[in-house]
């Protein structure tokens, strides 16, 4: 079996050293890697947070599984409340959306509004960022229903200054001016 851990920290060390020593390992590289794991692993100069190198170099090496490494964030992508209550730990966080009705992604159902920020998160284990049609006017409500952060493309990418945009959202999620 062929197998690739994405990390370089201690815990990667430890899950190569415990890899290495199984019975049905063919060949273990690690990216990035450290001169510890190099004992275990071949480490790869791989930036693991470009996914399309990651996908090509396991299917250049015919990888047969990927661990990834206890730091790295996943994060899923949620739309009900439903989908909320079947969450558990595995999970670091749970993007929400669409929040209110957006351009850019019109194919993701009907908006939640902020009362569907406040059920959703309050269904959920996990903090949950909320997503679409978020503007500097928006992030207030949102974030008092529940939400712990926003993801916002749509008001910068169409700002006359996107500088001021950003400020803007800056300033409504801290409170201070930016």
């Amino acid at each position: 079996m062929n197998i690739l851990v994405l990390g370089s920290g201690g815990r990667e060390h430890a899950l190569c050293w415990k890899i290495a020593a199984s019975p049905l390992l063919t060949k273990l590289w690690c990216a990035p890697g450290n001169a510890g794991i190099a004992q275990d692993a071949e480490c790869v100069a791989l930036d693991v947070t470009d996914h399309a190198a990651v996908i090509a170099f396991c299917r250049e090496n015919t990888i047969d599984l990927v661990v990834v490494g206890p730091d790295a964030l996943i994060g899923i992508s949620i739309h009900s409340v439903a989908e909320a209550r079947v969450m558990d730990r595995t999970i670091d966080y749970a993007v929400l959306g669409p929040v209110h009705a957006t351009a850019s992604k019109p194919g993701y159902g009907p908006a939640l509004g902020v009362e569907g920020v406040r059920l959703i998160a309050g269904a959920t284990p996990v903090p949950i960022i909320a997503i679409g049609g978020i503007t500097p006017g928006r992030v207030g409500d949102v974030m008092s229903a529940g939400a712990a952060g926003v993801a916002v493309m749509g008001s910068v990418m169409r700002a006359l200054d996107p500088g001021a945009e950003v400020r803007a959202l800056l300033a409504a999620l801290t409170g201070q001016s930016c």
